[in-house]
């Protein structure tokens, strides 16, 4: 797998980093485009070549996993768990995965996702990420020869982690401290 982290103290412009805005975009939205005229180029060039492409995207709030894609009303948010897979290691149980056909399928999940992330306003930033985002892109490759079909899966990981904070510099109390504890109990575990 290949992972790509955005990290740094709340309000430095991970969110801005990874996602961007309609008008500048970001790393997600710019890998995804390249991806895809990519893909047009190769199965232009080889015509036994088939890709599919499929996305999923969850957030870490409090400690707990919530699927962004799943649900369309943000309090119906059901609280996924984390399972180990003893081939294929640790994943996300009934995570939802989409299939993404072009770039503008991209755009609309993220945009939903992005949508029900959990976001409020400190003393740092009038919109701070209270949740750490995970971006997930399952990439098939296959190549047809004959009557065998070989295949190749990529899965790449954008994250979008939730700034570290001290509460006396972000005037967090209340829900924002206990968000602004969890945030960097979970990002010390990452250090460790």
């Amino acid at each position: 797998p290949i992972c790509l982290f955005a990290y740094g103290q709340t309000g430095s412009g991970k969110s801005y980093c990874i996602m961007g805005e309609k008008d500048a975009p970001g790393m997600v939205p710019r890998f995804t485009k390249e991806l895809y005229d990519r893909i047009e180029q190769r199965t232009a060039a080889e015509h036994n070549l088939l890709f599919k492409v499929q996305v999923s995207f969850y957030e870490i709030y409090n400690e707990k996993i919530f699927d962004l894609l799943a649900s369309t009303k943000a309090k119906s948010r059901t609280q996924l768990r984390v399972r180990e897979h003893p081939i294929m290691g640790p994943y996300v149980e009934d995570l939802a995965m989409y299939v993404a056909n072009s770039y503008s399928d991209i755009e609309h999940w993220l945009n939903l996702g992005n949508r029900f992330r959990a976001t409020a306003a400190t003393g740092m930033n009038d919109k701070s990420s209270r949740s750490h985002a995970v971006f997930t892109i399952l990439l098939t490759q296959t190549l047809i020869s004959g009557e065998e079909e070989h295949s190749k899966v990529s899965r790449i990981n954008l994250i979008d982690l939730a700034g570290s904070e001290r509460s006396t510099v972000s005037q967090t109390c209340g829900d924002r401290l206990k968000e602004g504890a969890s945030i960097n109990r979970s990002l010390h575990t990452l250090g460790k």
